[in-house]
């Protein structure tokens, strides 16, 4: 994802995260509709802080990998 976020360097990091979700948001609605479960749960309160908490986490990585140099962006860990 790091790559692909350098590679598309004139796009606006925000403008990547809104097709990322969408797609996400299709494909969590197809699920939802075929196995015959509401997308939103019983437990809306905990589903909205999850979601805050994770849009938070992706757009911190997306914006990090945006403007830190290719090879930091995809570096492995080291091997032991």
């Amino acid at each position: 994802m790091g790559v692909a976020v350098k590679y598309a360097a004139g796009v606006p990091v925000l403008s990547i995260i809104l097709a990322r979700t969408t797609l996400g948001i299709a494909l969590a609605l197809t699920a939802c509709a075929m196995q015959r479960v509401h997308p939103l749960g019983v437990q809306r309160r905990a589903l909205l802080v999850r979601g805050l908490v994770g849009c938070g986490g992706v757009i911190g990585v997306l914006i990090a990998a945006s403007r830190l140099p290719l090879a930091v962006v995809v570096r492995h860990p080291p091997s032991s």
